[in-house]
């Protein structure tokens, strides 16, 4: 069974999030030197991560799958969440799993393992199981916008494109320097329909630009 797709772009102000994460980056450095573990690379990625998980529980519709005869949606219990990954060995998509159940920092440490993993060509069967969601991280190679294709038996994807300064208008008219982020995403449309997807990708992008309200759900 083919999924149907449908696909839109949107993005959002990243200059909340590049705040928050300077300070988060400097408090794992802190838990690193009282517990001699080594500290995680923290990028946008373990943010948008949560913030797809936390959004998910309001619309879980996006974490399912459609049945093998077409009939029922199976809803997902577990948010596992895949990265599509270029590594040597070609394109790879592990998930990380129960994201539901993660901090900010164990999400990163999760995706700094995988990645490292990829690149020693090392990743095992269980961690490319059971993906319920991927991203595609498009931005590393410079991109911007993509129709990202779905990974059966999936229901949704979500390309994330390169940060980008831009000037945008202000409240009184004046033009601003803003960080945008853009987000292609694409949807099987027998399960989602366009509205409810668009209302899912405005409670992600909330979270994002707002990361202090996500953060205290932790």
């Amino acid at each position: 069974i083919n999924a149907e797709y449908m696909g839109f772009g949107d993005e959002f102000e990243a200059d909340s999030l590049i705040e928050i994460r300077e300070k988060c980056k400097v408090a794992l450095e802190g838990i690193s030197k009282r517990t001699g573990q080594p500290t995680p690379s923290l990028s946008f990625m373990p943010f948008i991560i949560k913030a797809i998980s936390t959004a998910i529980k309001q619309f879980p519709i996006v974490n399912s799958s459609i049945s093998a005869d077409g009939n029922s949606i199976i809803y997902k219990s577990n948010h596992n969440i895949g990265l599509a990954m270029d590594t040597p060995q070609g394109l790879v998509v592990p998930n990380i799993k129960g994201v539901q159940n993660k901090s900010i920092r164990q999400i990163a440490n999760e995706l700094t393992q995988l990645q490292e993993l990829g690149k020693q060509n090392k990743l095992q069967p269980h961690h490319f199981s059971d993906g319920t969601l991927t991203i595609s991280n498009i931005g590393v190679v410079g991109s911007l916008w993509a129709t990202p294709v779905i990974f059966p038996p999936e229901v949704a994807i979500v390309a994330v494109g390169k940060l980008q300064k831009v000037p945008r208008f202000g409240s009184n008219n004046e033009v601003l320097a803003k960080n945008i982020i853009p987000m292609s995403w694409s949807a099987d449309h027998r399960i989602i329909d366009g509205a409810s997807m668009v209302r899912f990708s405005n409670e992600v992008i909330r979270l994002l630009q707002d990361p202090i309200s996500m953060l205290m759900d932790l």
